[in-house]
């Protein structure tokens, strides 16, 4: 019974997945609208960069990037998921 738990004591060690998705959500916090440009979406980085600028709009900016962010992601897997589908001839 000594070894069921023993899991718990483990150290959790971070993958380099899990770290690049939090230093992404941190520039996305603390510069929205360059995380914008950096993922493509020049208008909207232009528009939450201008609204970064007022301190009032900073916290929707964030918000606004983050949002962003995970769209993002989603689409990605949607896209990954659609082509495994169509490898496999599910499509």
């Amino acid at each position: 019974m000594a070894g069921c738990n023993d899991w718990r004591n483990r150290p959790i060690q971070p993958t380099f997945a899990s770290v690049l998705f939090s230093c992404a959500m941190l520039f996305a916090i603390l510069l929205p609208g360059i995380s914008m440009i950096f993922r493509g979406h020049v208008l909207k980085g232009i528009l939450c960069g201008i609204l970064h600028l007022t301190l009032i709009g900073w916290i929707p900016a964030a918000i606004w990037a983050v949002a962003s962010y995970q769209q993002d992601l989603a689409e990605k897997r949607h896209r990954e998921t659609l082509e495994v589908l169509a490898r496999q001839g599910r499509l």
